[in-house]
């Protein structure tokens, strides 16, 4: 049996129109720009209203930020925050009763503090809002893609 060869030209000019140009690289920053900035808007508004943690300083909804990877094409965005009890808030955590907390001004009642979750639920809700701008960034795409 013969061998067969089968060589395709012009894959080098199909890669540099999808990566050097902006066929990909605009709608995907788009997408995850937008996405990201979605969780962190939702992501404040459970950190902040009831039923939530009781807001003293506001400091959690502050410090929650969106990052979105810097390369060309970027591969993942982040919503986060770096307030150190912000795994308290969303996950709950144990406590010991009788203990006094200044922050609070009155002494803990609870073996374990609820869970007031912010972050995972924000991204459950914003899934429709990604599921349509991935579809637009997609529309993009392949109309880009065609000229």
């Amino acid at each position: 049996m013969a061998g067969m060869t089968v060589t395709i030209e012009g894959t080098n000019k199909i890669k540099d129109k999808l990566f050097n140009g902006a066929v990909l690289t605009k709608p995907v920053k788009t997408l995850f720009h937008e996405a990201a900035l979605e969780v962190e808007r939702r992501a404040k508004i459970n950190a902040t209203r009831r039923p939530g943690p009781r807001v003293q300083t506001g400091r959690l909804r502050s410090s929650i930020t969106s990052t979105v990877q810097a390369r060309p094409i970027p591969l993942w965005a982040k919503v986060s925050t770096n307030v150190e009890y912000a795994s308290h808030v969303e996950f709950g955590h144990s406590q010991r009763p009788g203990r006094y907390v200044p922050a609070i001004g009155a002494r803990l009642v609870q073996d374990f503090a609820p869970a007031y979750p912010f972050l995972f639920p924000a991204f459950e809700a914003a899934k429709p809002k990604i599921d349509h701008l991935m579809a637009v960034a997609a529309k993009m795409i392949e109309e880009d893609f065609g000229k």
